[in-house]
């Protein structure tokens, strides 16, 4: 076997798929194939792009400010703002940052424009300011005599609200994407993928199954279906055939912790506490292990520091097959080799 790692996609034609061609679909679309050279696929339910909500929007792209600060969608807005202007000019899509303005046109209204004017101030948009009724008539001449005044909103932009969307299908399908019509999604499945791969000890392996099990023991009792290890010779071997003439060692289950309340990890100390907690640690535990020990020992500092450390280590069981079946080989062939 050539390849340290190797990855088996599983009936897996695409690395996304997006459903629902509006524009946040068409934007995220455009994204991941552009920006990520990812193999994306949109699905859209009607016969034409764009034919659902974002067929009716006003074509005003606002600013984060109209949105309260600490929120998803007031830093996808600051996102935007930053990312929109040179988008439209690189794809041609019509748009005119003229900003806009607020007019007021009675003393009730002319207050409510000063709070919003504070409101918006607070949110971070430095240019928002109140327009005298001259002002507002030079920006706007068109504008009734009777106007008392105006709140400018300087960073909002007009934008063709069809061409940016479909600027957008259309950069991702130059850029390799592909777009079906007229195709609704009913269901969904996610097909996984199986890994064949070779130990740092020279075993080679392949998984995983993701199986669900009833228990948290480790290692758990529950041996792999037959059917399921079959499944997983067939997925290797149509890789590596020559898997076929190897005989299969063994076969390990392991377990993925996680915590009901959050897919994040739970590091943490609490208040007044010594006890720095680290659990809800994943499949991705491997790799961050080292990240996971510097944070605990950032935690650990803070912490009351009681009780000593053991002088010495000490035997440890090898608890990981592979780790087992790696050194056993080893030791084996040392064992031939002294033979010899």
């Amino acid at each position: 076997m050539q390849h340290s790692c190797l990855y088996i996609m599983v009936r897996r034609t695409w690395d996304a798929v997006v459903v629902g061609g509006g524009v946040v679909g068409c934007a995220v679309l455009r994204e991941l194939t552009v920006r990520r050279g990812w193999r994306c696929l949109l699905v859209e339910r009607q016969p034409h792009l764009v034919a659902g909500a974002s067929a009716g929007n006003t074509g005003i792209a606002c600013t984060a400010s109209d949105v309260a600060t600490g929120t998803v969608e007031h830093a996808c807005l600051s996102e935007g703002a930053r990312l929109n202007l040179p988008a439209w000019t690189e794809l041609n899509v019509p748009h005119r940052p003229t900003g806009s303005m607020y007019a007021a046109f009675d003393a009730d209204g002319l207050s409510r424009l000063e709070a919003e004017l504070e409101m918006r101030r607070a949110r971070g948009d430095p240019d928002a300011a109140l327009l005298t009724a001259a002002e507002a008539r030079a920006r706007e001449p068109a504008l009734a005599p009777s106007v008392l005044g105006a709140l400018l909103v300087a960073g909002e932009v007009t934008v063709d609200p069809w061409l940016a969307p479909i600027a957008y299908a259309r950069h991702a399908h130059e850029n390799g994407a592909t777009i079906q019509r007229g195709r609704e999604v009913a269901a969904a499945a996610w097909e996984g993928g199986v890994y064949v791969w070779r130990s740092a000890l020279g075993v080679v392996a392949c998984g995983p199954t993701a199986e669900p099990v009833r228990e948290v023991e480790m290692p758990p009792r529950e041996e792999a279906r037959p059917e399921v290890r079959a499944a997983l010779l067939d997925a290797a071997c149509a890789a590596v055939p020559q898997l076929r003439e190897a005989g299969v060692a063994g076969s390990y289950s392991g377990l993925r912790p996680g915590c009901d309340l959050s897919a994040d990890y739970q590091i943490g100390r609490a208040e007044g506490s010594s006890w720095v907690t680290v659990g809800a640690i994943r499949s991705t535990g491997l790799t961050g292990a080292l990240g996971i020990a510097r944070r605990a020992a950032a935690l650990c500092d803070e912490a009351v520091v009681f009780g000593a450390d053991e002088a010495g280590f000490g035997p440890h069981l090898v608890t990981h097959p592979l780790t087992a079946a790696g050194l056993d080989a080893q030791l084996a062939g040392m064992l031939r080799g002294t033979a010899l």
